[in-house]
């Protein structure tokens, strides 16, 4: 195995995560944005997802972020690019179900339903399972699931939600038990119009810190 290993030992320990996930189009100052969770954040995962990007625009965003933060980061497209620039994780959907056969480094996948959740989680490190609740970045994209059918669900800390999530609900997250709760809109909405990094982490350990 490579150095993604120790991407791969973080994912094990039974720890509560936050996962930010970028939102699909470019926000101004977003690489100092990322930088600065990377840094005074501590965020050692976050998802790149930007499903109109061009292979050329995603090489130069990543060639954007500094080099130390890269290992950091797990792409939703262009995994060629992951052995680029030493990239830490793929994220498996829709757009692309299948990781390169010698890719090392942390798998995740897209899920919908918890069937889906069982088989996937069979071949990837981790899950994220969507939407838990009434999306936020997206306009209409429903909860799919009641609160007894995840009361009830075989969710384990591999299992990370994602949709709706917000300081107010992050807690009934963790006592579902997933494992984490990838966030977009709670946590890029604010930053988005204001620009301002300081907000951008108090929002970003309000919801680290209201889980508990």
């Amino acid at each position: 195995m490579s150095e993604y290993c120790c991407c791969k030992s973080d994912l094990t320990v039974a720890m509560f995560k936050v996962i930010p996930v970028t939102t699909p189009h470019v926000i101004p100052n977003e690489i100092g944005a990322i930088c600065r969770l990377c840094e005074d954040g501590d965020v050692q995962i976050l998802h790149v997802r930007k499903p109109s990007f061009s292979l050329e625009e995603m090489r130069q965003w990543i060639a954007s972020v500094p080099s130390e933060f890269r290992l950091r980061l797990h792409l939703h497209d262009h995994f060629s690019l992951a052995y680029e620039f030493n990239i830490g994780g793929l994220h498996l959907n829709g757009r692309n179900p299948f990781a390169p056969g010698d890719f090392s480094g942390v798998l995740s996948a897209s899920c919908h339903s918890l069937e889906e959740v069982a088989v996937r989680l069979q071949t990837v490190d981790y899950v994220f399972l969507s939407p838990v609740f009434d999306s936020i970045s997206k306009q209409g994209y429903k909860g799919s699931f009641s609160f007894d059918e995840l009361s009830n669900a075989n969710i384990n800390e591999r299992v990370i939600a994602l949709g709706g999530i917000t300081p107010e609900n992050i807690s009934q997250i963790k006592k579902w038990n997933f494992g984490g709760a990838a966030i977009i809109g709670s946590l890029w909405n604010n930053f988005a119009k204001t620009g301002d990094t300081a907000d951008l982490i108090k929002d970003y350990q309000a919801l680290c810190f209201y889980h508990e």
